[in-house]
């Protein structure tokens, strides 16, 4: 089907939920929020089964009322004592509505679409954040653009969207403060999550806030992949496009930087060990990297000396930093962009070690 033709049909699909949801009175509606709000909650638990309810009754666009039994409301999603991972959770739950929109029971097959839609849109309006409006370009032709664009920042004092309020740790009582946040928060879609600044300087208090900031953004970025897997025809919502230019460019370009600043945390950890003498039995690293294809955060593993007792020589790591690398470029698993920032991890840390540190750099 051609792209065209097939952006038309979802963008008529939307139209139609739209306006089914819109017919349902206001009671219903916020039944069915409530509803999805705890579908979308369950999906992110380690329960076994998702349990939800169906309303009393539905309304057609024509005004015509379809009343549901009591017996067939409550609705399980899963099998008792399976545990299932949150893609697995949401596979099932996608056929569960499914089986419903496709089913002989007229009230049923609406039901099930009124809660793809309702699911949807409670992502996308009530549970992912709004951000700054901001625009990214792509760093050496990547598909995902991740670099802000230089813009006039406006001031931050009244802006909701660029301060956050901060309270007195001292005087909880004494009320809170508007704070800007930092320039180089601001250039992103949401400056509450941005741990990193130009030349991947941490912005954060410690590296566990930093990785708690990336950890929120692949959250709402699994949340807005929920949405669009769930009910497709949410990706012709402009508030849909919106937000995931803004996540995706936010969240390549933390997770990047993440990687990058573990990887000079680690270069630092080899020298110290070298200095005190801790790594002549064998040693292996583990280096985080972004998988922008996955959207994660993911680890590479590499042997640099086996276990034994081998003296220390730097040369180790430059050599096994090369077989790293040859293995990556042999690797078809990894998308152009990941490779290309993984690669380069392990070139940094190959020319940390090509000559014997000194003493000023082992201190």
């Amino acid at each position: 089907m051609p792209i065209e033709k097939a952006t038309s049909y979802l963008a008529r699909e939307y139209e139609e939920l739209t306006r089914l949801y819109d017919t349902q009175p206001t009671l219903t509606q916020h039944f069915l929020d409530q509803q999805a709000a705890a579908i979308v909650s369950a999906l992110g638990q380690e329960k076994s089964r998702i349990r939800y309810q169906l309303p009393d009754r539905i309304i057609l666009e024509g005004g015509e009322t379809l009343d549901i039994p009591p017996a067939v409301r409550p609705r399980t999603v899963g099998k008792p004592l399976k545990h299932s991972s949150r893609l697995e959770k949401r596979a099932e739950l996608i056929r569960h509505l499914n089986a419903l929109e496709q089913g002989i029971n007229p009230g049923l097959a609406v039901c099930g679409k009124l809660y793809r839609f309702t699911l949807a849109k409670t992502i996308l309006h009530h549970l992912l954040p709004d951000g700054r409006p901001v625009r990214y370009r792509s760093e050496n032709g990547n598909d995902i653009p991740s670099i802000p664009l230089d813009v006039v920042l406006p001031s931050a004092l009244l802006a909701s969207t660029d301060a956050m309020n901060e309270s007195d740790p001292v005087d909880p009582d004494a009320g809170s403060l508007q704070v800007p946040y930092v320039e180089a928060a601001r250039r992103f879609y949401l400056p509450q999550w941005v741990a990193f600044g130009n030349g991947d300087r941490l912005l954060t208090r410690s590296t566990a806030e930093a990785e708690a900031c990336i950890a929120s953004l692949e959250n709402a970025v699994s949340l807005l992949q929920d949405a669009a897997a769930i009910c497709p025809c949410i990706v012709t919502d402009g508030t849909y496009q919106n937000k995931r230019a803004g996540l995706l460019g936010q969240f390549v370009n933390q997770g990047r930087a993440l990687a990058r600043f573990h990887t000079r945390e680690i270069i630092a950890r080899i020298r110290s060990r070298v200095a005190a003498g801790t790594l002549n039995r064998g040693f292996s690293l583990s280096l985080p990297y972004f998988d922008d294809d996955a959207l994660s955060v993911r680890i590479f593993s590499v042997e640099v000396i086996p276990r034994g007792r081998i003296m220390f020589v730097p040369a180790f790591v430059v050599l096994a930093m090369r077989r790293a690398q040859d293995q990556i470029h042999n690797d078809y698993r990894f998308n152009h962009s990941t490779r290309m920032h993984l690669l380069e991890q392990l070139r940094n840390i190959e020319d940390a070690f090509k000559k014997h540190p000194s003493p000023q750099e082992i201190g």
